[in-house]
């Protein structure tokens, strides 16, 4: 689940995901991102530029764009 995926990069389940957390979620998946990728990522899904990505923000790095196929797979 979205939740699942979330708390996998939340240190201590919380409500946001800093760019270090999110760094060593992506480490602890054995999936490789350079900083420069990571600052990237940030930028374009830190919608309250704030640094940290709370669950909307992170849910939409993972989500389609299409609000169809976004619906459904909210609903599952």
């Amino acid at each position: 689940t979205l939740t699942g995926a979330f708390n996998i990069f939340a240190k201590n389940l919380q409500q946001r995901i800093s760019m270090d957390e999110f760094m060593f979620g992506l480490d602890r998946l054995d999936i490789p991102l350079n900083p420069t990728n990571v600052d990237l990522l940030f930028f374009r899904y830190d919608s309250d530029r704030d640094g940290k990505l709370g669950f909307l923000e992170f849910s939409n790095i993972l989500l389609p764009l299409e609000i169809r196929l976004r619906d459904q797979l909210e609903n599952k």
